[in-house]
């Protein structure tokens, strides 16, 4: 670059921050070419900073000028999200937001700059995929900042609009962080700790990869070491030697101490939160007795606390009930889940339907009764109506389906009390008689809270069984899949731990498949296929068509084999088979294979890439992230399964 194009390179950013400031935006210095900030505190409320001339700028979104704060809609559209699509869906349910500053990112985005009168809870992905909510404790970077070349613009000055009631309600509201977070809870083994953490490293925690929400991820991260017990200071070295060269780019240790620092000073949970001599901690000795100086003791209770039995007393006790044989448990805590626009939703309104209607669901005997239905989503009018045409119903063919919608439902309230209230209600209006409640979904049913967080989601599951456990139903919550669909269900492990039965909805192209991922007291692996069917509804009083879909041509698929991989694992396979040039019996993906040479983990790798049509280096590095994880998860299936054989040394070939 020429000192001239530096000079007005450097007038050009100048301009750019003199307007922000004009508009009542915070700003704080941004590392160039970068997304990260380059100084601590930028959080704190009025704080101003030295800005360098050519580095990156910030804007606080937890504070503003005119009082109050920012909320953020940063609308994303790399990396095979659809942010614009969900801001319509956002928009078509609650109404059509007012006009605001807005400013262009350079990879096609937009940040909808709104104010409100308090700052709300940051959020990915929770209004919708590809919408994320950037406001207390949080910031984003401003026009005049570039990354890659790419320069961050002004798409629509002018004023800060008020952001409507219900975005706010949507967001939820900001919880308030322990005082006591900071500090690490006694009796953790500093050793265990370390080991846990460094598994975690190797084995689950995503990469970082810039432009696809990498500053998120390695905040993440450090928060999960957080609550494996690990310091500050062992967690940065730790990420630094066991993860840190699988993100894009590596961090410099500095970088991960930053946000090792963030994770540590704003997390809302105590460091070893999630131990295990946290979560199975000892009771303490009873205190001292004041006159004598010895430990207290303890009144013993007059009767036998626990009922202690002898095994052969359990075959007296009644087989297990069911409300859809084999399928869903008469009680207990239940979960649809899958990726968005899987139609896990109108499938659970098809099963709530079976229930109410006590007709056979998938081939199998259902037991029938009232079902409450909490659409925290939007109207359900347009679906149940859909329902009704479809199976040829009258107007009244599914009384016996209780409706709640557009009704705030918090499973993380103090006491339970919306889910006690919940209980009361639905037990008044069927009379105490109800089988199943279905809350969609369980992101919007804890607002503020966070899924990855094992307190949150564990308030959240005692709050759905106190729910289950009151009325002596099953509880069924609909829920979303993570990134990574291979994962199960989004957020903490603690739900899978927690569930009875799991419901896997998803889809390719037209057809769409439901697996029974789990059930405890029945014979998981089963698979149904089934299509949505669009339903015109005739028009409304504007003259505007009318639609919805409904659930159709449900059949029973065969259940696969558990030693037959996959159609993932066939694909990470036939890479190995052809860099070791293996012969087979064409008959069977599991007949006798035989190797020359094992291959080395990396070169595998590496075939793999081309048999899907990824770059080893350049190009999209979301989708080469993507594809490593498979790659890992398949790598270990299929040993599991004995289709590879593990040499060690990372080499590895096709069994003998």
């Amino acid at each position: 670059m020429s000192n001239n194009a530096a000079k007005v390179g450097a007038q050009d950013i100048a301009a750019a921050r003199a307007e922000l400031i004009a508009a009542g935006f915070q700003l704080l210095p941004v590392r160039a070419n970068s997304k990260v900030a380059s100084v601590d505190g930028w959080n704190v409320p009025g704080k101003r900073f030295n800005l360098k001339p050519h580095g990156n700028t910030g804007i606080f979104t937890g504070a503003h000028r005119d009082g109050g704060a920012l909320l953020v809609l940063d609308v994303d559209t790399k990396a095979g999200k659809d942010g614009e699509t969900s801001l319509r869906t956002l928009e078509d349910a609650h109404g059509v937001l007012p006009l605001t500053r807005e400013h262009a990112t350079p990879s096609g985005g937009r940040h909808i700059i709104f104010h409100v009168p308090e700052a709300v809870p940051n959020s990915a992905c929770k209004l919708g995929d590809g919408l994320d909510v950037r406001s207390a404790d949080g910031y984003i970077v401003a026009p005049g900042s570039t990354i890659g070349g790419n320069t961050y613009t002004v798409a629509c000055g002018g004023e800060i609009a008020e952001a409507p009631q219900w975005l706010i309600d949507l967001c939820g509201q900001r919880r308030e962080r322990d005082p006591e977070a900071g500090k690490p809870l006694p009796g953790i083994d500093r050793t265990r700790a370390e080991q846990r953490a460094a598994d975690y490293l190797k084995n689950e925690a995503p990469a970082a990869v810039q432009g696809d929400g990498g500053d998120a991820t390695a905040y993440k991260v450090a928060a999960r070491i957080k609550d494996l017990g690990v310091s500050a200071d062992d967690c940065a070295a730790l990420m630094f030697e066991h993860w840190n060269d699988q993100c894009e780019p590596p961090w410099t240790l500095d970088e991960l101490q930053t946000k090792v620092a963030n994770a540590y000073r704003y997390g809302t949970g105590r460091q070893g939160a999630d131990a295990p001599e946290a979560i199975f901690a000892a009771e303490p000795l009873p205190a001292a007795d004041r006159t004598t100086g010895q430990p207290a003791t303890t009144a013993t209770p007059a009767g036998p606390v626990f009922h202690v039995r002898k095994a052969s007393d359990l075959f007296t006790d009644p087989e297990p009930e069911w409300l859809i044989d084999g399928l869903l448990p008469d009680r207990g805590l239940g979960v649809i889940f899958g990726a968005p626009a899987s139609g896990k939703s109108f499938l659970a309104l098809d099963i709530a339907a079976a229930i109410a209607r006590g007709v056979p669901w998938g081939a199998r005997d259902v037991r029938k009764g009232s079902v409450v239905y909490v659409g925290l989503e939007g109207r359900q009018r347009s679906r149940i109506e859909a329902y009704l045409q479809h199976h040829k119903l009258k107007r009244d063919g599914l009384d016996n389906v209780l409706i709640i919608e557009r009704q705030p439902l918090d499973l993380l309230a103090q006491k339970f009390e919306p889910a006690a209230a919940l209980a009361r209600d639905v037990s008044t209006a069927t009379g105490g008689d109800v089988r199943a409640v279905f809350i969609d979904t369980l992101n919007r049913a804890m607002p503020g809270g966070d899924e990855n967080s094992s307190q949150d989601m564990g308030q959240a599951i005692a709050a759905a069984q106190a729910i289950a456990d009151r009325l002596g139903c099953l509880v069924v919550i609909v829920h979303h899949s993570g990134k990574d669909t291979t994962q199960g269900a989004r957020g903490h492990s603690s739900l899978h731990g927690a569930a009875d039965v799991e419901l896997e909805v998803s889809r390719k192209d037209d057809v769409r498949t439901v697996k029974l991922a789990k059930v405890k007291d029945g014979e998981d692996g089963h698979r149904w296929t089934f299509r949505l069917e669009s339903v015109s509804l005739g028009r409304t009083a504007k003259g505007k068509l009318r639609g919805s879909c409904a659930v159709a041509d449900l059949a029973t698929a065969e259940k696969r084999d558990a030693n037959q991989p996959s159609p993932a694992e066939q694909v990470v396979l036939m890479a190995l088979r052809e860099l070791t040039n293996v012969k087979r019996d064409d008959s069977t993906m599991a007949g006798d294979y035989f190797a020359e040479v094992p291959a080395t983990r990396d070169a595998w790798r590496l075939a793999y890439f081309k048999a899907e049509g990824i770059p080893a280096t350049g190009g999209d590095t979301s989708r080469r992230r993507q594809a490593t994880d498979r790659f890992r998860k398949a790598l270990e299936r299929l040993t599991e399964k004995g289709l590879v054989r593990d040499h060690g040394h990372n080499k590895y070939a096709l069994p003998t």
